[in-house]
């Protein structure tokens, strides 16, 4: 028995059980050698923590799930069987946790006829697939017959899903395979689709007098296939047609969604799936997505005159937010989180992109060093892991276009530069192809340093045996429509590969040990979805985190960072509404905008309206200027200076005692002038906003600001002073080293404290002890009387200096005639007594804030 099969059988000790660590690892099947090293692992598995995750809608469903008798579940038990050879015991049991929470807001298979809708919220990459496998067996255990897995509208895509589906939960007659083991008799699937690329649905196939439930079929979007599913039902008897039908919609934002101009003729695959559900009594529908925006932006109240296509697919049900598990890596962990919300400081993300111009872009230019860089660094990626963890799968991805022509041209450069590094080593590797790996490697040790310095670090020289055989290995692969690759990890599972796509490469398929990618692709107006799906680097990289790189433009990392900040705000809320325990029904669920992307597909967003935004109880700063641009930056700095200067002007108290300029009791309408004059074009959406919420609630709040100076009381030399009527010490604020425009913050994590009196502080602190949830800094907006704004103003040398590696100056010449002192401006609200609102989306009431 080696160690991961005493590793597996102490685990299930542990699970079933009861036993402690200590107790599990003394078995007497484990040998002695290997007992201390499993009691480890299992204590250091138990030390792994999952937030619980938040729920919208149907509080109490689930009390049918308590009354069932567990010890009679079958599918369950085996799949956690076969977990606990893969995953720490704190991971299965959340998985365990999770899925309960969907199950029990499911119809009870055993009631009378119902009808249910919700939605899965991932992350991309996330383990959604490991999920909706389990609440799967879990349905199956508690008495759902049939099981019908939509999954993507690619047949590699769905290829993938039946093969991990019958790991999981059917098993393999032949029992050759590494999966669940084979149920016993009365217990076997019946499995309506094949683990082979042309597998899909075919009725001419299934012999219903030799099957018996449960019934499962994995087939992709297509409407073709989703006809004959639905004609199949409507010709097979009753009592198939009586079964509780779980369908289980995975990347439920991808062709479900109807998108049709006329709500009576709803689009195909949507009026399809309507239509299949409407042939069962008994139905639960469950959408799983990362990129939920199509989905909430669905009209909740819609009905169909056809009842047999009924509502549309709305999660009117339940709403579910799977938190970020330990270890993956998502978009803000990459690209930073430019944001300062009043609660947790924005995340400056790990420091692997590399920005390269769009002039620089393969096909658009004839130097294809940043194309260079990359395969370079992924030969030493690939070499470096194969040091940690042994030979493990590889992969490049390359997505540049969404057009075939245009892949067909990357793969021929993509062929023609890796060859010339390849034979470079192969007959000159003591020349220039060994300095610049060197020089290369010597980066990525600098990154593996700030990431975790407790990572074993390798010298070049120990990765030089291992660099030809990976370049021999290495197969470039084109995925689309016109090509013959195909990637199949299962087949070839040390599959190392450059893979070369667009949208075969933009959701659902996972590129295994995906190290290095180069990608370009952008358009006119990117959506939300569709760009974060393309996403492929997102995922669980443990091991090898540090050795990932992201070749990308500035906008389209700028478009990321953004992203990020949609996900964060979209969570925030769902936890407000978590909180306050109310229906999907009516919920309005706020989506941050953005002046150059759309949400979503502008058919899937038809229903979306404006809506008012509140910013009672937050904090707004300008943490991005237009750095790329110094025409702009010099007329803005010019403009809000003398702006500046005309409000400060103003004859109100001065607080002479605060070392702090103070001013207090400004008129709200001298702050509205100062903030209509006040120009930056990286925030102008938001200052407008501001703009009309303060119009909004100033007849009766926010009648009088303090306006604060954020200037330190020394003056520092290398960044000087500015005249803004009075000599002002300026500040250091540097920019994120691989972006061009953004700070990440400019106000300090104490500064809205300054201004509270000792009675308020208090009162804050009080505040923060009986609200675990609450920030001392957003407890001081909650306490401060809400006919006080707060606008502080920070003065910004334009030779501020960075303080650490993942920074730079705000510009790489501060003597430029066009280089500019800054102004950033931080606005902090009080709580509203008196604003409430509209916090929807699609024309119906909304959750107020």
């Amino acid at each position: 028995m080696d160690l991961d099969s005493c590793l597996a059988l102490a685990r299930i000790l542990v699970l079933n059980m009861g036993q402690s660590p200590e107790e599990a690892s003394e078995n007497s099947a484990i040998p002695p050698e290997f007992r201390e090293e499993v009691k480890n692992k299992l204590l250091d598995e138990q030390t792994v923590t999952f937030s619980p995750a938040r729920v919208i809608g149907s509080a109490g469903s689930d009390k049918w799930l308590e009354k069932q008798d567990r010890r009679t579940w079958y599918y369950w038990i085996a799949l956690r069987g076969y977990l606990s050879q893969r995953l720490e015991i704190n991971r299965i049991r959340y998985l365990d946790d999770s899925t309960d929470q969907i199950l029990g807001r499911l119809g009870h298979p055993d009631s009378e006829d119902f009808e249910k809708r919700g939605l899965v919220l991932g992350y991309v990459q996330s383990g959604k697939t490991a999920n909706y496998s389990a609440l799967i067996a879990k349905a199956a255990d508690v008495g759902y017959k049939f099981f019908i897995v939509l999954s993507g509208i690619d047949k590699a895509l769905r290829l993938q899903t039946q093969i991990r589906l019958q790991d999981e939960l059917t098993g393999y007659s032949n029992g050759n395979r590494d999966a669940v083991p084979y149920p016993e008799l009365g217990k076997r699937w019946s499995v309506f689709t094949s683990p082979d690329i042309n597998g899909d649905f075919n009725p001419g196939s299934i012999d219903l007098g030799a099957s018996s439930p449960p019934f499962l079929a994995v087939i992709k979007k297509n409407s073709s296939v989703i006809k004959r599913l639905l004609l199949w039902l409507k010709r097979s008897p009753s009592n198939v047609r009586n079964s509780p039908l779980l369908l289980i919609d995975d990347e439920s934002d991808q062709a479900s969604i109807d998108i049709s101009a006329d709500r009576n003729e709803p689009s195909t695959i949507n009026r399809l799936i309507r239509e299949i559900l409407s042939c069962f009594g008994k139905k639960s529908y469950v959408a799983y997505t990362a990129t939920p925006f199509a989905n909430i932006l669905i009209p909740a109240d819609l009905e169909h005159p056809d009842p047999s296509i009924g509502s549309d697919i709305y999660p009117q049900d339940f709403i579910i937010d799977l938190p970020k598990s330990e270890g993956y890596v998502g978009a803000e962990d990459l690209f930073g989180r430019f944001e300062f919300t009043g609660d947790a400081e924005g995340e400056d993300g790990i420091d692997i992109l590399r920005i390269f111009g769009e002039e620089e872009d393969v096909l658009d230019s004839d130097n294809h060093q940043p194309l260079n860089d990359a395969l370079m660094d992924f030969v030493l990626a690939g070499v470096a892991r194969i040091k940690r963890d042994g030979d493990q799968p590889a992969t490049m991805l390359v997505h540049v276009s969404r057009l075939i022509d245009d892949q067909q041209r990357v793969r021929q450069i993509v062929e023609y530069e890796f060859k010339n590094i390849r034979d470079l080593w192969r007959y000159e590797n003591n020349g220039e192809i060994k300095k610049c790996l060197i020089q290369r490697w010597e980066d990525f040790l600098r990154v593996t340093k700030e990431f975790d310095s407790t990572i074993p670090l390798f010298d070049f020289e120990d990765l030089v045996d291992g660099i030809g055989p990976f370049l021999e290995s290495i197969e470039i692969k084109e995925l689309n429509s016109e090509s013959d690759d195909f990637l199949n990890y299962d087949q070839e599972p040390r599959l190392k590969s450059i893979a070369i796509g667009g949208d075969k490469l933009s959701r659902g398929l996972t590129l295994e040990g995906l190290l290095v990618s180069y990608f370009s692709r952008t358009t006119q107006r990117p959506m939300y979805d569709t760009l974060m799906q393309m996403g492929r680097w997102f995922g669980y990289r443990k091991g090898y985190v540090d050795l990932t790189r992201i070749y990308t433009t500035q906008d389209i990392a700028d478009h990321f960072a953004h992203l990020s900040r949609v996900e964060h705000q979209l969570r925030d809320d769902l936890q407000i509404y978590d909180n306050r325990g109310v229906s999907p029904r009516k919920v309005g669920m706020r989506i941050l905008a953005h002046p150059a992307m759309l949400v979503t597909n502008r058919l899937k967003q038809r229903n979306a309206t404006e809506f008012r935004v509140s910013h009672s109880r937050r904090i707004f700063e300008t943490f991005r200027f237009p750095l790329d641009d110094l025409e702009e930056i010099s007329s803005s700095s010019d403009k809000n200076l003398q702006a500046v200067k005309k409000l400060l002007s103003c004859d109100e108290l001065r607080n002479s005692e605060s070392s702090t300029p103070l001013w207090e009791g400004v008129n709200v309408e001298q702050v509205l002038e100062f903030l209509n004059g006040f120009t930056n074009k990286e925030h102008e959406n938001e200052i407008e906003s501001i703009i009309r919420y303060i119009n909004r609630v100033k007849q009766s709040e926010l009648r009088f600001w303090n306006i604060a100076v954020m200037m330190p009381s020394k003056k520092d030399e290398r960044f000087g002073t500015v005249d803004w009527g009075f000599e002002v010490n300026q500040i250091s604020r540097s920019r994120l080293y691989h972006q061009v425009k953004d700070l990440k913050s400019i106000v300090g994590s104490r500064d809205e404290l300054r201004f509270l009196s000792p009675t308020e502080r208090q009162n804050a602190e009080e505040l923060c002890n009986q609200e675990d949830s609450i920030s001392l800094r957003m407890a001081s907006r909650c306490i401060r009387s809400p006919d006080q704004g707060l606008l502080m103003l920070y003065p910004i040398s334009k030779n501020s200096i960075p303080f650490s590696s993942k920074r730079r100056p705000l510009f790489s010449n501060s003597e430029d005639p066009l280089a500019r002192d800054l102004i950033g401006l931080a606005i902090s609200f009080p709580q509203s007594k008196i604003d409430m609102p509209e916090a929807f989306i699609h024309g119906r009431p909304g959750w107020q804030n």
